[in-house]
């Protein structure tokens, strides 16, 4: 679970999760102090792994014909992925490049 490094308070799972799907700003509000609290490049780079990872079955349904399974397979990683991603995410004051 991240931990803001402005008031070092640990957030919670639930919070973490609700703060992660904003589209417009990558910033994410401390729940506890309202600091802006950005994700690290090392947080940003493992949520794109996690994305190809999501999108595998369907390069596997190229090579093995899969049908229905592989929206099945690709439902149970995403949604996997999503419930584990608060655990993986860590957070900085500053905004970190990713190259």
């Amino acid at each position: 679970m991240p931990t803001c490094q402005n008031c070092y308070a640990k957030w919670a799972w639930k919070e973490t999760l609700k703060g992660s799907f904003s589209i417009k700003n990558t910033a994410l509000i401390c729940p506890y102090c309202n600091a802006k609290q950005y994700p690290t490049a090392k947080t940003k780079k493992l949520s794109f792994v996690m994305s190809l990872f999501t999108l595998s079955p369907m390069v596997l349904n190229m090579v093995f014909p899969l049908g229905y399974l592989t929206i099945v397979i690709m439902l149970l990683i995403g949604v996997s992925m999503i419930l584990i991603s608060p655990f993986l995410t860590k957070v900085s004051n500053m905004e970190e490049s990713i190259i």
